[in-house]
């Protein structure tokens, strides 16, 4: 005779332990974007300060810039694609990015957290970006939410928190 356990009998059950103790791991691991988001030398879970450039450093012809896409176009299966031509994308000493494109120059504070600033950004940008030869920019949200996309002509793209967004020209 063969004993058999009601409590471990079948596949149902070994799945639902499994999820359960996948649950209770993460829930007590406090899981990796914990600590690496924390100040030095503060409590895992603390997050660092932001700080934002100053305004007054930004050129004096520089114009909000409203929500919206600027320089965008539709792309092969339904996907977006930046359109503006002869585009670099460069930081300045006070943490603005300029996106310099052939229909005028688009600026952003980029919001400094931790390690993270615009010259960040603009490495990752750098990075995903080696043959890219046009750019389209995405302005979305205000205040805490406002944000600025970079989208190349492959369908690429960056998103960042900015503090403000300007265009130029």
């Amino acid at each position: 005779m063969v004993r058999r356990s009601r409590f471990f009998a079948g596949p149902v059950r070994w799945t639902g332990l499994l999820i359960l103790g996948l649950g209770l791991l993460a829930a007590c691991s406090g899981g990796a974007d914990d600590a690496r988001s924390s100040q030095p030398g503060a409590p895992a879970g603390t997050p660092f300060p932001l700080s934002t450039p100053d305004s007054a450093a930004l050129p004096a012809d520089a114009q909000p810039l409203g929500e919206g896409d600027f320089g965008l176009g539709d792309g092969p299966g339904g996907t977006v694609q930046g359109k503006l031509t002869g585009a670099t994308v460069e930081c300045d000493t006070a943490g603005f990015m300029h996106v310099k494109t052939s229909d005028g120059t688009f600026l952003a504070g980029v919001v400094r957290a931790g390690d993270w600033d615009c010259q960040r950004a603009l490495d990752k940008w750098t990075d995903m970006n080696k043959s890219a030869a046009a750019v389209g920019v995405r302005h979305a949200g205000s205040g805490d939410n406002e944000t600025l996309t970079l989208i190349n002509d492959a369908g690429g793209s960056l998103t960042m928190r900015v503090s403000g967004a300007w265009r130029q020209g």
